[in-house]
């Protein structure tokens, strides 16, 4: 109850009024960037967060995309969002966090003219996974508000598929490149996602 009633909070902050001057309210929000991070690097982002004690409950989302028609001609482009949702147990005197929580994670793939001269139908892949993730990382705060944060690994384990809608999959394709497309198809769902590194900058309001 408790977990759900921080979610309601963080779905509420916008609407969270500033504290009197030299008062800190228990409210902060960060923009991102994950430089390496699976399945696309360079997912940048925006993270809520509530503090409390020793702990802060935070609600994420994340996202990168990029054109691949250039450089992969069976893909046109590939884009990913990612929205997790988190709490972060702090050491009491030290800037160390350990992270964990549940995510949901969507991959549209976007097919290129290798496939599209097949006559497929439908030119994307979509396919979302939830799960729970776990990472550690830490977190400075100053007496002027300003927080900077670095997260040096996550890993995001997929518990089941959301959705997985690949109708090229059920067209008049060769066997070889059915077969190419599922192989993708079936590491998106089944891999886990890591992240390597994790920056953050924000604000205590």
């Amino acid at each position: 109850m408790k977990f759900l009633n921080n979610l309601i909070f963080l779905l509420l902050l916008p609407f969270v009024s500033f504290g009197a001057e030299g008062e800190k309210t228990p409210w902060a929000a960060f923009v991102t960037l994950a430089p390496y991070d699976l399945w696309l690097p360079n997912k940048m982002g925006a993270t809520a967060v509530r503090f409390e004690e020793n702990r802060t409950y935070e609600l994420a989302f994340q996202t990168a995309s990029y054109n691949l028609d250039v450089v992969i001609d069976g893909l046109a482009g590939v884009s990913e969002q990612r929205i997790h949702l988190t709490t972060r147990s702090h050491t009491r005197e030290g800037s160390l966090n350990f992270q964990y929580g549940l995510y949901y994670n969507t991959i549209n793939v976007h097919l290129g003219q290798e496939y599209l001269g097949l006559g497929a139908k439908s030119d994307v892949i979509s396919v979302a996974t939830a799960g729970g993730m776990w990472g550690f990382g830490n977190r400075w705060a100053w007496d002027n508000g300003f927080q900077l944060g670095a997260d040096w690994f996550k890993i995001f384990y997929p518990f089941t598929t959301v959705k997985n809608e690949s109708d090229f999959l059920d067209e008049n394709a060769s066997a070889e490149d059915k077969e190419n497309v599922q192989e993708l198809v079936d590491a998106f769902l089944k891999i886990p996602q890591f992240t390597l590194l994790h920056f953050e900058i924000g604000y205590r309001f």
